[in-house]
C-alpha cells in the first residue's frame, strides 16, 4: 500500500521543486534581460531618423547608456548569480530546492529562453527590497518603522538586557509573518527577542537565505536597483549609481542570551492556523503584510490564533489590497475601520490605532516619484 501522506509529501516537494526552479531560471536570465533593456534604450537614442543636430545633447545619455549601464548590470548579476548559486549542487540546501548544475548550464545555452513579464519585474524588485532591508541608505526607510515597532514591544512585553537576556529567563517569542528579507527579523533577534520569520514567496526566500546565511562581509556586493527605468531621475547618474550591500553580517552578530532566530517557509495561514501553534507566541508582528491577504479576515483570525492570552499583535502598514484586481482570485477588501472591527471579533482588543506620517517604500530617495503611504500603527491584546 501506498501511505496517502507520504504520497502528498512528494507531490507537494515535485510542485515546490517546479516553482522554484521557475524563479531560480528567471534569476538566471537576469543578465540577458537587463541586456535587451540597454539595447532597447541604446537603439532609442540612436535612431537614424533623429535629426543630427540632435548629437551632441544626446550624446551623454548614449555613453551612459553604453557604459555605466553595462557596469549596473554585471553588478546586480553577480549578486544575483551568487544567490542562486548557494542552491546549485549544494547538499546543505533541501533536496528538492537543489538545482543542478547541468540545469543551470543548459539554461546558459538556451537563448532563446524569456522569463514572463511578471518574473522580470520581481526580480528586478527583489533589488529594490535588498536596497530597503540590508543597505545603510536603505535604513532611511526601516529604522522609523521598525523604532515604532520595538517600542510597542517593549511596552507590551517589557525591556530585555543585551548583556543578560530576558528577565524572565526565556526569551519573548514573536513571530513575523511576510517577512521577506529577513531584516526585521534578525533585529528582533538583536534585541533579545526568540524570533521567527514565515514567508511564502520563493524570491524572498532565496535571498534571504543568502543575506542571512551566505555573505561574509560589510559591503560585500554592489547593487544598482534604479537602472531599471528612465523615468523621474534628477541627475543622469542616479539612475547608475551603485549601492554595497550587505551593512551588516548576520553571522558576526552576537545575539543576547536565549535569543533566537528562526525561519519557516508556507503560507502564514496554513501554517499557524492550525491547532499546533495555538497559543504558542508572545507577539505577531506584521509590516506591510496584513494586506497581502486574499482574504484578510483570515489573517486576522490566524493571528489571534497565535497568540498566548495577554500576547500583543503590532501592525505596520497600508491597506493596498494585492489581489483585488486579479477577477479569477479571491480577494476580500475592508477599510481599516472594518479591520479593526474584525480583529476585535476575535478576540483582539484595540488598545492603538493611529494613522503614521507619510513613509516610503523601496523609493529611490534621489528620484522626482516615490511611493508614500500613510499606515495604520496598530497595537492590540489578544484577551
Amino acid at each position: 500500500m501506498v501511505d496517502a501522506d507520504a504520497a502528498d509529501g512528494v507531490e507537494g516537494d515535485a510542485r515546490e521543486r517546479e516553482a522554484f526552479l521557475k524563479i531560480a531560471r528567471a534569476v538566471h536570465a537576469y543578465d540577458a534581460d537587463a541586456a535587451r533593456l540597454l539595447e532597447r534604450w541604446r537603439a532609442r537614442l540612436e535612431r537614424d531618423d533623429l535629426p543630427k543636430r540632435y548629437d551632441g545633447a544626446l550624446d551623454g545619455a548614449r555613453r551612459d547608456v553604453r557604459t555605466l549601464g553595462a557596469k549596473a548590470k554585471a553588478l546586480n548579476y553577480d549578486f544575483l548569480r551568487c544567490a542562486l548559486h548557494t542552491f546549485v549542487d549544494n547538499e546543505r540546501a533541501p533536496a528538492h530546492l537543489r538545482i543542478p548544475s547541468a540545469r543551470v548550464a543548459a539554461w546558459s545555452r538556451d537563448e532563446a529562453f524569456r522569463a514572463e513579464r511578471d518574473d522580470v519585474d520581481k526580480v528586478r524588485y527583489v533589488l529594490k527590497n535588498v536596497w530597503r532591508d540590508w543597505s545603510e541608505e536603505g535604513a532611511r526607510e526601516r529604522k522609523p518603522v521598525y523604532d515604532l515597532i520595538f517600542s510597542a514591544l517593549r511596552e507590551k512585553l517589557g525591556a530585555i538586557d543585551a548583556r543578560v537576556g530576558s528577565p524572565v529567563g526565556e526569551a519573548p517569542r514573536v513571530l513575523v509573518p511576510g517577512c521577506g528579507l529577513g531584516r526585521l527579523v534578525f533585529e528582533l533577534a538583536k534585541l533579545g527577542y526568540d524570533a521567527q520569520g514565515n514567508e511564502f514567496s520563493y524570491y524572498m526566500l532565496m535571498f534571504s537565505s543568502f543575506l542571512l546565511n551566505a555573505t561574509s562581509e560589510v559591503g560585500e556586493f554592489g547593487i544598482c536597483p534604479w537602472m531599471h527605468s528612465r523615468s523621474n531621475h534628477r541627475e543622469a547618474a542616479d539612475m547608475w549609481r551603485e549601492t554595497r550591500i550587505p551593512d551588516e553580517v548576520p553571522g558576526d552578530a552576537n545575539l543576547p542570551p536565549g535569543a533566537m532566530m528562526s525561519m519557516a517557509a508556507g503560507d502564514f495561514a496554513a501554517v499557524y492556523g492550525e491547532a499546533r501553534e495555538t497559543g504558542m507566541w508572545d507577539a505577531v508582528v506584521t509590516c506591510f503584510f496584513i494586506d497581502t491577504a486574499h482574504n484578510i479576515v483570515e489573517y486576522l483570525e490566524c493571528i489571534a490564533n497565535c497568540l498566548r492570552p495577554g500576547g500583543c499583535w503590532v501592525n505596520f502598514g497600508p491597506l493596498l489590497y494585492h489581489w483585488e484586481e486579479y477577477v479569477d482570485e479571491q480577494s476580500v477588501e475592508l477599510s481599516l475601520e472594518e479591520v479593526l472591527a474584525a480583529a476585535e471579533s476575535f478576540g483582539l482588543r484595540v488598545e492603538r490605532s493611529e494613522s503614521t506620517a507619510p513613509v516610503d517604500y523601496t523609493s529611490d530617495p534621489r528620484s522626482m516619484h516615490k511611493t508614500t503611504y500613510s499606515c495604520a500603527f496598530i497595537v492590540a491584546t489578544k484577551v
